[in-house]
């Protein structure tokens, strides 16, 4: 598959799990998040952005610590 053919799809399938996880983790502004959770996001932004761009990589590794990136404050929240 040409290379940014294969780059775009992962990187649309990328943002729809992506919003999933904001939607999942509630609407919050930007001053209303704890430090722990802006730190969170911005990982989790960037384990996005490689999942979409790296395609040497497993796609299922990437998506797994995505979503326990996303678990994690979650879990210490409860």
């Amino acid at each position: 598959m040409n290379d940014v053919v294969q780059i775009a799809l992962r990187a649309f399938f990328a943002l729809v799990v992506l919003f999933a996880i904001t939607r999942f983790s509630g609407k919050k502004q930007l001053a209303q998040l704890t430090f722990f959770e802006y730190i969170v996001g911005i990982t989790i932004g960037d384990i996005t952005a490689v999942i979409a761009t790296d395609i040497e990589n497993n796609l299922v590794h990437g998506y797994t610590s995505l979503l326990v990136f996303a678990a994690i404050p979650f879990f210490v929240n409860t």
